[in-house]
């Protein structure tokens, strides 16, 4: 009884032993998988900050022109023929957003003429031009997007959209799909797909779903320009960005034109702080 009472404690050592050392492996295992969670958190997170601090300059010049002009800038009014001025006549050199040669080509052959058109010129021109700086020569693919570039460029030569008929941003989409009948819910998923650039992973009955709600609507012509529109979508902002932005530059022209004297005292200190920020930025 004593061997067999001994043969049982040293199976039960060993499988003792054997369940120690495989918590330990799974405990490793898991503080790997949280490091790696942790790592792609913190890369979030500094892309999230890099985003604030490029966006702090700007915010910072239009609160030095608030307290130099005693105006606030919640009392500027987006309906102005002055300022609007500014971005037809294509002076933008000193408004950023609107001060790269990428987004100012955008301006001579669109020509917008409202907030609006200049909120859909910032959306149409997303995501291209960004290392011009860098990067001089027309063939640079810095140079290209994918709403403009090889996709609604061509189109809009031809004259066989307006400019109000493109899509500019994702809201565009959404309101495209949803005046041709298609459901909410449906066009929610489809939205979730183009705006990523993932037109192919929508199922075949989606794509025959939009296509024959388009014919419907629009005809054979348009359905075919809008599918190859979406189909070429590789990134897209949302209009509430572009609206965010575009005010941004519409407020620093404001105060360009009616306090010229404040604006160049303080947009000359400004400007390379503002270049060296943009530039790292780009990197």
């Amino acid at each position: 009884m004593r061997e067999n009472n001994v043969v049982v404690g040293e199976d039960r050592k060993a499988r003792l032993n054997i369940l120690t050392k495989l918590n330990k492996k799974l405990e490793k295992c898991n503080f790997k998988n949280k490091n790696k969670n942790c790592s792609k958190r913190w890369e979030r997170k500094k892309k999230q900050r890099e985003e604030e601090d490029f966006s702090q300059p700007i915010n910072n010049l239009i609160q030095k022109l608030e307290k130099l002009t005693n105006i606030s800038r919640f009392d500027i009014s987006l309906i102005d023929e002055k300022v609007m001025f500014v971005f037809t006549n294509n002076d933008t050199e000193q408004i950023p957003n609107f001060d790269t040669k990428f987004r100012r080509m955008f301006l001579t052959i669109l020509k917008p003429t409202s907030f609006s058109q200049l909120v859909r010129v910032f959306g149409i021109s997303f995501g291209g031009g960004r290392e011009e700086r860098r990067c001089r020569s027309k063939y640079c693919p810095h140079w290209e997007n994918s709403l403009w570039n090889y996709n609604q460029h061509t189109i809009y030569k031809s004259m066989e959209l307006y400019f109000e008929e493109l899509i500019t941003c994702q809201e565009d989409i959404f309101e495209l799909l949803d005046s041709c009948g298609v459901k909410e819910k449906s066009s929610l998923v489809f939205v979730e797909h183009i705006k990523n650039g993932k037109w192919i992973e929508i199922p075949l009955d989606g794509k025959r779903e939009i296509a024959e709600k388009l014919r419907a609507s629009k005809g054979d012509k348009e359905t075919e320009l809008y599918l190859s529109i979406l189909s070429k979508i590789k990134e897209i902002c949302s209009r509430q960005y572009a609206e965010e932005q575009v005010r941004k530059s519409w407020w620093i022209a404001f105060y360009k034109i009616y306090y010229p004297q404040q604006f160049e005292k303080e947009f000359s200190s400004w400007q390379s702080f503002y270049n060296s920020e943009k530039k790292k930025f780009e990197k």
